[in-house]
């Protein structure tokens, strides 16, 4: 059995560890800000919006219901 186990926590990093860019923590903050934004952006309120006008115009096969005016010919010169 070893004796070498050290409860405590580190402290400091020894002089050879690799330290993290600033920046990094930043980007992973900022493409999160992104994602919420999308997320909540995309709600489903806009399909609810869609959904209706495109139903109600649409028969039951789904083919479009025609139009209440008919289409009148061009007069001829």
């Amino acid at each position: 059995m070893s004796d070498d186990f050290d409860p405590e926590p580190i402290r400091e990093l020894a002089a050879d560890e690799p330290r993290t860019p600033l920046w990094l923590p930043a980007v992973g903050a900022l493409l999160f800000v992104a994602a919420l934004a999308w997320w909540f952006g995309g709600s489903s309120d806009d399909a609810a919006r869609e959904a209706p006008a495109g139903s109600a115009s649409a028969g039951v096969s789904g083919a479009p219901a025609p139009s209440a005016a008919p289409a009148t010919a061009p007069k001829a010169p």
